[in-house]
Order: structure tokens, then C-alpha cells, then sequence
């Protein structure tokens, strides 16, 4: 019977300290009952079995109620087991495959089999047909704290403070500010944000408090009441702002990052170990003039829209206002009105989705809204209904036959940083043709799913320009017709294995295959891909297209990464370079090249 090892990860609490690698022996049947199964067995029925048990990994003691998950494309549905009091599980009746096995319990960092450090992916567990897999085991690290207070602009506590500890990751292969955890601030202004991977976070804080203000004639703030959970609370303070004529602005509490400023890029970063606490992270909100904004949303016919909402989003690329979660946004309603309440200063984009007169007509529209601190009346946003992409998909010369095309997807993936709706994707029909609809006006990337095996995407054209690699642009009162979508059965691969130093085949690393010309460094770009080992250790890329590429072997990447123009500057020197002609198979040695 073979035996299995984990490979548990293992951080010293300092700083950018080096993840190391701990291997946990196989251990015996386990002499008390396991966890329930609690997905039940829907499809994928088989005859082996894993069973392992997950400590602590700073006291080695067994954990109870840890949900350990299992998923495979033969298991299909993804099935969930839970630890008994001795921290033991057994998943049963497993068809043989290669699973994907994590274990997660609150208050703890989530753990995947064979992953080297938290947060990045892991590795395939292969499974034989009436394997006794026994001894797959985890430690789970105890997540990060990040702990602090937030004060008023009299260093009062600020009770009901909403605090956001973020960190940047890859987005749709962007580097993006996402959040990690939330808290709010209790009586004492103290927040504690619990449940943290090892990294460097930025740390955010908001506060819906707004209420009654009392200004000096010269637009000196005197005093500020709101009503917070019951309870008046006051302050008092000084600070000039701009007072038009007539009603003077409201106040209210700007987000703010920590250790008190406005911006991200001025943002102090906080670096936070494994297992580890980052204390005192204090700063003070400032009270600032908020306004209302208000108008009425119209459909095409001058009437009012229906229904739907308005939201407005900081015109900074989305980054600050989507991951500090505010909420600037309002009902239209019947006779097509909107008020958007408590909004600080800034420049804004107003995006609002309603609907017009006939039944299930979908209407969108934007403006650019600017608020410093006085209300903001009369914004008018002319609504106009969802267009229509549409053209057909073909194969192209020499090509065998597509055959039965309507399992095939023709989707748009947005570019946008507002939040508009995602078009759903279309079918193609027998005769290759689609429609997607509603669409907002905006950019995208036209990308093709459900391809036979042997197919791959050639190209999507429109205007003389392959918009699978250039972003279609999508404008208001227009329907882009005739996007010719070419798919091929000549397609490239590349497969191979990876060595080490010694010239020992490595079965976990990470193989980048990126394009040698950088203006193809791009976000979701076709000419970005990676693979990864089967069980013999060897990997395939398929479906790149025809061109000069470099390819390189690493043993940490963080997952998007390899969309970062820098990242690829850095791995460009040690990769090996490979030409590819259409329909090109090419088998590839590699030394692997370590970090970045």
C-alpha cells in the first residue's frame, strides 16, 4: 500500500521570511470513526479511499469540524467531509482520478494538498481504483491578526467604523487592491480583522455617520451631531470648506487608509507574518462635507425610466471605491428620479441600469459626476438600451469539419472598471451565426469556449484588427455586426518536462509560456499561458498562437502574475526561446530557473 506525504507550509512570523517546506509522515488507519460525509455521493461512485487527519500547526493538536474538500472531473460534483474530535477524515467510494484536496476550517489559513506556501495553488492527488490512500494529512496555520482603533477628528473613538484590510492581488490578470477581511469598530473605536494569510496588507476605514452641522459664516465647521446606534454623539472642530449659496452641505467621515490619507498610493503598507499580529494600527477619520447628488434617469422616448438603480464610482480606474465597499448608489424611481445621499468629495462616474417602456427592455447609461462638498442637482442621464454584437464562427481553410458548433460559447470579457453587467454568453447556432445582447457600452475581449477537442481559437476580427487580442470597442448607438470568429484544428503545443540543477525530473513547478514581443504583455492576453505537471511530471500548452515566444520553468508564482509586464521583464533572461508554426508540436527539456 503506498503511503502519501503533505507538503505543509511553514512561515516564520518575521517578515518576508522564506516559506519552508515540511513533509508530515503517513500515518496509520485511523482507530476512531471519521467525519460524516456531508455532499453525499450524487455521481462518481468508485471504490478508493483517502483518509488523513489536520492539526494545528502551532500546537500539533487535532482539529475538530474542519471541512476537508475533494474535487476531481471524475468525482464531478465536489464532495465535502468533516473532522472528528481526534481531527480525523476519510472520504470513501472514490472513483480513481486526480483530486484537488484543501481543508479549512474559520479562524485558520485554508491549506491545499502539495501547496509550498499560503495562498498559492496546490498540486493534484492521484488516485488509483480501490487505493487505500491513508496518511493525507495537513497542518493548518492560525490566520494573521491585524488589530487597531479608529478616531474621530477630536480622537474621540469612533464607534461603527467599517475597517477593510486589503492586499493586491491579480484580477483578470490586473493588479488590483482586493479585500481580506473586515471588522467594525466597537465602543472603543477598537477593530481586529482575523483570518489573515501571511503578506502586506493596506488597511481602510470608512463610516456611514452623517448628521446635523452647524457652520460659521466664513465656512468654518462648529459642530457636528449624529444619531450612532442609538446614542447622540457630538463634535466640534475647525477646518474651511466651500459653502455655495443657499443649503449649506452636510458632514460626514471621508474613507480613509491607514495611517490617515486619502489616497492608496500614499498609503503606509503592513507587512504581517505567519501566525502573526500586527498591532496598533490606529488613525483618524476626517469629517468632511458630503452632498447629495440628484437627478432623473430617461429612457430613449423622453419619459422616465423604471426601475434599476444609480451608482456612482470613483473615476480613479474603480480602485479605491470598489475595495473600500462603498456604497454611493440609489433607487430610480417611478417617475425616474434619483438622490443619492452622504456622497464626499471627488470626481465620480454615474452609472445607472433601469427599464424602459416595453417589457424586458434593459436600458443603461453613464455620466461624469464631480461633487466638492456643495449638493449636486439636475444630473440627467439619458438611458439607451443594451446593444447587439453579433457575426459568425467558421473554420478556416483546411481545417476539418467544425461538425455540431451549438455546444460552442462566444463570450465579452469587460475591460471596464465600472460596474456594469457582464452579457451573457451566446450560443452559436447550426449555421455558425450569434447574438449576444443586452451590451453596455464599453471595451472588451471577444473569447470563444466549448470548442471540440482538436479546435482552437484562430482569431476574431472586426474593422481589419483581431479584437480576441485587442479590445473591441463598444459605442452607444451602435451594434457591431459581422465579427468573423476563425477557429483551427492546426493547433500548436508544447509539452516537456522539467529538471532541477542535478538533473532530477521535478513533478511541481510552474511553466510560463509568454510571447517575445512585450506589446503582447497584457491582461486575459492569448499570448500569455501556463502549464503545470501531470502525475509523470510532464506539462503541455496547447493553443498558442503562431509566433516567437519565450518559455521558462519556475517553482513560486503567484496565480495571475504572469500577466504583469514586470514579472515577465524579470523571467525573460533565463527563459528558453521557441518559435511555433501553425500547427506546430514541439517537445521542450527544461532546467527550472527558481524565483523571480
Amino acid at each position: 500500500m503506498r503511503h502519501r506525504t503533505l507538503v505543509a507550509v511553514i512561515l516564520s512570523c518575521t517578515a518576508g521570511a522564506a516559506l519552508l517546506a515540511q513533509q508530515v509522515q503517513s500515518r496509520p488507519d485511523p482507530q476512531q470513526p471519521p467525519g460524516r460525509d456531508a455532499a453525499g455521493q450524487r455521481r462518481g461512485v468508485g471504490t478508493a479511499t483517502i483518509s488523513g487527519q489536520v492539526v494545528a500547526l502551532d500546537t500539533g493538536r487535532p482539529l475538530s469540524r474542519v471541512r476537508v474538500t475533494l474535487s476531481s472531473a471524475e468525482l464531478g460534483e465536489s464532495r465535502v467531509v468533516t473532522t472528528d474530535q481526534t481531527g480525523r477524515y476519510a472520504a470513501q467510494n472514490l472513483p480513481a482520478g486526480r483530486y484537488n484536496i484543501s481543508a479549512s476550517k474559520p479562524g485558520f489559513v485554508s491549506v491545499a494538498w502539495g501547496q509550498r506556501r499560503p495562498g498559492r495553488g496546490g498540486r493534484p492527488f492521484p488516485l488509483a481504483d480501490g487505493e487505500r490512500a491513508r496518511g493525507v494529512d495537513f497542518l493548518l496555520p492560525r490566520g494573521s491578526v491585524v488589530t487597531g482603533h479608529v478616531f474621530d477628528e477630536d480622537g474621540e473613538p469612533l464607534v461603527g467604523a467599517q475597517v477593510r484590510v486589503m492586499r493586491f492581488s491579480y484580477v483578470q490578470g490586473e493588479r488590483r487592491l482586493t479585500p481580506a477581511g473586515s471588522a467594525t469598530s466597537d465602543d472603543r473605536g477598537e477593530y481586529r480583522v482575523y483570518g489573515l494569510l501571511p503578506g502586506t496588507y493596506y488597511v481602510a476605514a470608512t463610516s456611514t455617520q452623517s448628521g446635523t452641522v452647524v457652520w460659521s459664516q466664513s465656512g468654518e465647521l462648529l459642530s457636528f451631531t449624529a444619531e450612532v446606534g442609538g446614542v447622540t454623539v457630538s463634535s466640534t472642530g475647525a477646518g474651511p470648506v466651500n459653502v455655495s449659496s443657499g443649503q449649506p452641505p452636510g458632514a460626514g467621515f471621508a474613507p480613509t487608509y491607514y495611517p490617515g490619507v486619502t489616497s492608496v498610493a500614499d498609503a503606509l503598507p503592513i507587512p504581517v507574518g505567519l501566525q502573526a499580529e500586527a498591532g496598533n494600527i490606529d488613525f483618524i477619520l476626517q469629517l468632511v462635507p458630503t452632498a447629495r447628488v440628484s437627478g432623473i434617469a430617461t429612457a430613449p422616448d423622453g419619459g422616465p425610466a423604471t426601475g434599476g438603480s444609480v451608482t456612482l464610482s470613483p473615476d480613479d480606474g474603480g480602485v479605491t471605491g470598489r475595495f473600500l465597499g462603498q456604497n454611493y448608489s440609489s433607487g430610480i424611481r417611478p417617475d425616474g428620479t434619483f438622490m443619492i445621499m452622504n456622497v464626499p468629495p471627488g470626481r465620480y462616474v454615474a452609472f445607472a441600469r433601469g427599464q424602459g417602456r416595453r417589457a424586458g427592455e434593459q436600458l443603461f447609461g453613464s455620466l461624469p459626476v464631480a461633487v466638492s462638498g456643495a449638493d449636486v442637482t439636475g444630473v440627467n442621464l439619458g438611458l439607451t438600451p443594451g446593444l447587439t454584437v453579433s457575426g459568425m464562427l467558421s473554420a478556416d481553410a483546411g481545417s476539418s469539419n467544425l461538425g455540431n458548433v451549438t455546444r460552442v460559447r462566444v463570450s465579452l470579457a469587460s475591460l471596464s472598471s465600472l460596474p456594469i453587467p457582464t452579457p451573457p454568453p451566446s450560443g452559436v447556432l447550426l449555421d455558425g451565426s450569434f447574438s449576444i445582447t443586452p451590451v453596455v457600452a464599453g471595451t472588451y475581449l471577444v473569447r470563444v469556449s466549448g470548442l471540440p477537442q482538436s479546435f482552437a481559437l484562430k482569431g476574431a476580427y472586426y474593422g481589419g484588427r483581431d479584437v480576441s487580442d485587442v479590445p473591441l470597442e463598444v459605442r452607444t448607438g451602435q451594434n457591431p455586426a459581422g465579427i468573423e470568429i476563425v477557429v483551427s484544428d492546426r493547433v500548436t503545443e508544447m509539452t516537456g518536462t522539467v529538471q532541477d540543477a542535478d538533473g532530477q525530473l521535478l513533478t511541481d513547478y510552474t511553466v510560463v509560456a509568454f510571447s517575445s514581443d512585450a506589446s503582447n504583455w497584457r491582461p486575459q492576453s492569448r499570448y500569455i499561458q501556463v502549464g503545470r505537471p501531470d502525475a509523470n511530471g510532464q506539462f503541455r500548452i496547447r493553443g498558442l498562437p503562431p509566433g516567437d515566444y519565450l518559455i521558462a520553468a519556475l517553482d513560486d508564482v503567484e496565480s495571475g502574475e504572469w500577466y504583469d509586464p514586470a514579472f515577465l521583464d524579470g523571467v525573460r533572461r533565463g527563459a528558453t526561446r521557441v518559435s511555433l508554426g501553425e500547427g506546430d508540436v514541439k517537445t521542450i527539456e527544461l532546467k527550472l530557473t527558481g524565483g523571480h
